[in-house]
Protein backbone atom coordinates (compact mmCIF):
# COMPACT_ATOMS: atom_id res chain seq x y z
CA UNK A 1 0.00 0.00 0.00
CA UNK A 2 1.07 3.44 -0.84
CA UNK A 3 0.74 7.19 0.21
CA UNK A 4 -2.98 7.26 -1.74
CA UNK A 5 -2.85 10.60 -2.29
CA UNK A 6 1.11 10.71 -4.34
CA UNK A 7 0.47 7.51 -5.49
CA UNK A 8 -2.73 8.57 -7.18
CA UNK A 9 -1.46 11.62 -7.85
CA UNK A 10 1.42 9.92 -9.91
CA UNK A 11 -0.71 7.66 -11.91
CA UNK A 12 0.68 6.38 -15.09
CA UNK A 13 4.41 8.40 -14.68
CA UNK A 14 7.11 6.77 -13.46
CA UNK A 15 9.08 7.78 -9.86
CA UNK A 16 12.09 9.18 -11.54
CA UNK A 17 9.42 11.65 -13.60
CA UNK A 18 7.55 12.80 -10.16
CA UNK A 19 11.47 13.20 -8.44
CA UNK A 20 12.73 15.04 -11.16
CA UNK A 21 9.73 17.42 -11.39
CA UNK A 22 10.32 17.96 -7.76
CA UNK A 23 13.84 18.31 -7.92
CA UNK A 24 14.11 15.65 -5.40
CA UNK A 25 16.02 11.56 -5.00
CA UNK A 26 13.91 8.90 -6.20
CA UNK A 27 14.19 7.28 -2.84
CA UNK A 28 12.90 10.68 -1.19
CA UNK A 29 9.70 10.11 -3.57
CA UNK A 30 9.33 6.46 -3.11
CA UNK A 31 9.72 6.99 0.80
CA UNK A 32 6.87 9.53 0.40
CA UNK A 33 4.68 7.29 -0.89
CA UNK A 34 5.47 4.27 0.93
CA UNK A 35 4.95 6.59 4.16
CA UNK A 36 8.34 5.87 5.57
CA UNK A 37 9.38 9.97 5.24
CA UNK A 38 7.57 13.14 5.04
CA UNK A 39 8.33 15.82 1.92
CA UNK A 40 9.85 18.97 3.64
CA UNK A 41 7.15 21.88 3.87
CA UNK A 42 8.10 23.68 0.95
CA UNK A 43 7.35 20.62 -1.01
CA UNK A 44 4.36 19.64 0.95
CA UNK A 45 2.67 22.68 0.34
CA UNK A 46 3.72 22.90 -3.38
CA UNK A 47 2.27 18.64 -3.20
CA UNK A 48 -0.97 19.77 -1.86
CA UNK A 49 -1.37 22.33 -4.28
CA UNK A 50 -1.00 20.20 -7.29
CA UNK A 51 -2.11 17.23 -6.00
CA UNK A 52 -5.70 19.28 -4.81
CA UNK A 53 -5.76 18.81 -1.20
CA UNK A 54 -4.95 20.72 1.96
CA UNK A 55 -1.56 20.15 3.39
CA UNK A 56 -3.33 18.40 6.62
CA UNK A 57 -4.97 15.78 4.21
CA UNK A 58 -1.76 15.44 2.42
CA UNK A 59 0.05 14.29 5.89
CA UNK A 60 -2.88 12.38 7.05
CA UNK A 61 -2.31 9.98 3.97
CA UNK A 62 1.33 9.86 4.05
CA UNK A 63 0.36 9.05 8.39
CA UNK A 64 -1.98 6.16 7.33
CA UNK A 65 0.24 4.48 5.03
CA UNK A 66 2.92 4.27 7.47
CA UNK A 67 0.81 3.08 10.33
CA UNK A 68 -0.35 0.35 7.82
CA UNK A 69 2.76 -0.77 7.20
CA UNK A 70 4.16 -0.91 10.37
CA UNK A 71 1.22 -2.64 11.34
CA UNK A 72 2.14 -5.58 8.59
CA UNK A 73 5.80 -5.47 9.32
CA UNK A 74 7.37 -3.41 6.23
CA UNK A 75 7.09 0.64 7.68
CA UNK A 76 10.29 2.47 9.31
CA UNK A 77 8.10 5.24 10.53
CA UNK A 78 10.23 8.02 9.86
CA UNK A 79 9.57 11.44 9.69
CA UNK A 80 12.00 13.53 7.57
CA UNK A 81 13.12 13.35 3.81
Amino acid sequence: MSSFLIKEYRGDRSMREMAKKYNVSIQSWSRWEYGDAYPRTPLLVRLAKDIGCTVSDLIQSIEYTSKVLTRNGRGKDKCHA
